[in-house]
């Protein structure tokens, strides 16, 4: 069983890290390969290998063939085989891999206690995803029921909304309540049992073990590109692996949320690379990312969203016009609130509708707005319990240290647009609408904030780079 499901992560990962290998090989603009290529490749190659794992199923299914094992791993291996073969000599020859002198020294010894700390967690969050059973809420209602039909039956069964039950005994209906969800988690997670072979909620998420490593691997991967030392990159992203609240999403697997806080991260440390190095690969890895992001859960359409000022500045937008026209929407934003109440109807368009207890654009289903207090709830989560350790303290010194540095850096302007659109969307959400009760009780607070951690952390790494000058 141990060897199945090695299998299931191995024949993704291989798949992927030769994807993104030929994207970097076709698309670098000399022979010099960059440095700590490799941790990047397998970093985004697992995310990338499993999200075209996914879409293999949903095409086996599609042509109503039955899920089995044997054929879906066959066609990963003949993609990769075609892939490896069309590859030219020279990806696979001198290599620029990042080692340390034999000369046993300080920088060595932190490098390799950071190392075993990462690993000893991640071996002890083994035993918690091996013996734990799929933990039931979100992990159950929103993706586990989609997984025990799906794996069950051997075919992806529509699921509609409760509303609709029972359907006819022709047709019977499956719901859920998050029937409208994106079917990539829920599909990791068949994967898994097809390799297995049986029901197994505990083992089916193993996967979620794997996903904080490519996390980390891609990160330090993407750290090395802007030349940061391996100590710097080590430390941040040891800080990251060691949070208690993400810790829990790995020992309580089967939530979607740390799948969507990786392809998050994965897409802004791809534009950001993008703007500051101008390596071709980066604009690839950023759209499969942000696709991934938008097909692990429903929320990755917001958060791709944030990125549209640093977008701009990514295609060639001078900052100080993304500037004018953010300055511009707000000041827009805020003569439309004072003319409030405001209902227009917009021929072909639909309506817009803007009052203190309801906001409908057009295309968009209804929102309630209310104005919630939630100040007191964000304190006590962020600082006082052990959800985060010391993160936002150092985050927020990091961020405040870095404003002087920020003058004429398109790639730290468009880090802090980032940060600035994520506060936004957030003190929206919780500040105006129906979350917010969700945050004053705390079931969704955490969870949504975990979404932008790895995302701010590595921004946190290169704008502390530029004032502390640590890169090699």
């Amino acid at each position: 069983m141990l060897l199945s499901i090695i299998i299931t992560i191995v024949l993704p990962l291989i798949l992927g890290v030769l994807s993104c290998n030929a994207i970097y090989v076709h698309s670098r603009t000399n022979d010099q390969n960059a440095p700590s290529i490799i941790p990047l490749l397998l970093g985004y190659g697992y995310i990338i290998g499993i999200f075209i794992t996914t879409i293999i199923l949903r095409l086996w299914d599609a042509i109503e063939l039955k899920l089995a094992f044997i054929p879906i791993s066959s066609i990963l291996i003949i993609l990769s085989i075609i892939i490896a073969i069309s590859l030219p000599k020279t990806a696979w020859l001198n290599w620029n891999i990042t080692y340390y002198n034999v000369k046993f020294n300080h920088t060595y010894l932190v490098n390799l206690i950071l190392l075993i700390l990462i690993s000893t967690r991640f071996i002890a969050l083994v035993t918690e995803i091996w013996l734990s059973p799929l933990y039931p809420w979100d992990a159950w209602f929103a993706w586990g029921q989609k997984t025990s039909t799906w794996f069950e039956l051997r075919q992806l069964i529509p699921f509609a909304a409760p509303s609709e039950w029972p359907g006819t005994v022709d047709s019977p209906i499956f719901t859920a309540p998050a029937f409208a969800y994106p079917p990539t988690i829920p599909l990791i997670q068949v994967w898994t049992l097809l390799g297995i072979g049986q029901w197994d909620d505990a083992l089916m998420n193993f996967a979620w073990l794997i996903c904080p490593i490519a996390l980390g691997l891609g990160m330090y991967g993407q750290a090395r590109q802007w030349g940061i030392k391996p100590t710097h990159a080590l430390f941040w992203i040891y800080l990251l692996l060691s949070l208690p609240l993400l810790n829990v999403h790995i020992a309580l697997a089967g939530y979607a949320d740390l799948w969507l806080a990786t392809g998050y991260a994965f897409t802004i440390m791809a534009l950001l690379s993008w703007i500051y190095l101008h390596q071709p690969f980066q604009i690839w890895f950023a759209i499969f990312a942000a696709v991934f992001t938008i097909a692990t859960k429903t929320e990755g359409i917001a958060w791709i969203a944030t990125l549209l000022p640093a977008i701009f500045i990514a295609i060639g937008f001078k900052p100080n016009l993304i500037l004018k026209l953010i300055a511009s929407v707000i000041i827009g934003l805020s003569v439309v609130y004072l003319l409030s109440p405001l209902e227009l109807s917009l021929p072909e368009i639909g309506q817009l509708i803007i009052r203190n207890d309801l906001l409908q654009l057009p295309g968009i289903s209804p929102l309630p707005l209310k104005q919630n207090n939630i100040n007191w709830q964000l304190i006590r989560h962020l600082f006082m319990l052990n959800n985060w350790n010391l993160l936002w303290l150092i985050i927020i010194s990091t961020l405040f240290i870095g404003i002087w540095y920020i003058r004429n850096k398109a790639e730290l302007i468009a880090a802090y647009l980032i940060i600035g659109a994520n506060i936004a969307f957030l003190s929206f959400m919780f500040g105006y609408t129906e979350f917010g009760k969700w945050a004053e009780n705390a079931t969704i607070l955490n969870r949504l904030i975990l979404h932008l951690v790895p995302g701010i952390i590595f921004m946190c790494i290169i704008i502390e780079d530029y004032f502390l000058g640590l890169d090699n």
